[in-house]
């Protein structure tokens, strides 16, 4: 199975638990903002991606054109499906505070992580995008990968194709402090390169010589 030739991601599977959980988790109200973070903001498609570099609940206020809204972010990214009057809009970044969150105790450092929740970070379901270039055009495909921990930061992870067929099987080291995730090749399938790795987010790029390059964007959508 080849990643640049893979089939369909389904997002809306994605955005309605995290919505659940940020009513659920997050505490965001003026009174209880415990710190400042920093946001991105990206579109692609009719889909607006929310960034910070925190996995604690936050309250990020942004501007569509010159209109405010404000989007609560669990766990580092939050995508929600914009229906706005024009299509691609001007997407600024005003502020990010990071909330009280029902996971994090009052005395934690915003944004600080359970010791536990470094291994949670990776083991789980991906559902990921391939974006391939070359001289002779580009394309793009839609694939998962599950992890499973195997102890002191190594993962096997199962590449799936929706279409069927047998998964192709990769070995990769979590370094948790740098968030980069490295795969390897010796014996295995052929490497995809290091991911960076934020929140439920992770992303990686590679090339393969001759102008071809394949960029990745994966969201975690099961634990």
């Amino acid at each position: 199975m080849k990643i640049l030739l893979l089939a369909t991601l389904v997002v809306m599977g994605v955005l309605v638990p995290t919505e659940l959980l940020a009513q659920t988790r997050c505490r965001c109200s003026s009174s209880e903002w415990v710190g400042k973070c920093t946001a991105t903001i990206s579109q692609e498609r009719n889909w607006i991606t929310v960034k910070t570099d925190t996995r604690q609940c936050a309250r990020v206020d942004w501007y569509a054109d010159e209109h405010p809204r404000l989007t609560i972010v669990v766990d580092g990214s939050d995508t929600e499906e914009w229906l706005g009057p024009t299509p691609r809009p001007r997407l600024t970044i005003s502020d990010c505070k990071v909330c009280l969150d029902a996971e994090v105790s009052r005395g934690a450092t915003p944004g600080a992580r359970k010791p536990a929740e470094a291994d949670d970070q990776i083991a789980g379901r991906w559902d990921c995008i391939t974006r391939g270039s070359s001289p002779l055009g580009g394309g793009t495909s839609e694939w998962w990968i599950t992890f499973t921990a195997q102890g002191g930061g190594v993962y096997v992870g199962a590449a799936q194709d929706p279409r069927g067929g047998a998964p192709d099987n990769y070995r990769a080291t979590f370094d948790a402090r740098s968030g980069t995730l490295r795969f390897e090749d010796k014996g295995w399938h052929e490497s995809l390169g290091t991911w960076q790795v934020r929140g439920s987010a992770m992303n990686g790029r590679q090339s393969h010589g001759l102008g071809i390059t394949e960029e990745y964007e994966c969201r975690k959508t099961r634990s």
